[in-house]
């Protein structure tokens, strides 16, 4: 049996994922509180509760592919102005 994904709005789950892949490495948990605010402000329904969008986001983007894009953001921001890849 295939347990079915609960639906998030698509602005909502961007806004999440740019949050938590960031440089800083903000806490799951922080970056959900802000996606609510947002949520709020921008009338972005529905949001599913913490626990569900944490293991979508776990099984759409492991847990090495996370730090990853952690660890890109790092080298882009430590490149010297003008430098191509």
């Amino acid at each position: 049996m295939i347990a079915q994904r609960a639906e998030c709005h698509p602005e909502a789950w961007k806004a999440l994922l740019l949050d938590y892949l960031r440089l800083e490495a903000p806490s799951f948990s922080s970056c959900y509180r802000r996606l609510l605010r947002l949520a709020d402000i921008n009338d972005w329904s529905p949001i599913p509760p913490e626990r569900s969008l944490r293991r979508r986001l776990n099984q759409e983007l492991p847990m090495v592919a996370q730090l990853q894009a952690r660890v890109a953001g790092a080298r882009i921001l430590r490149r010297p102005r003008g430098e191509r890849s």
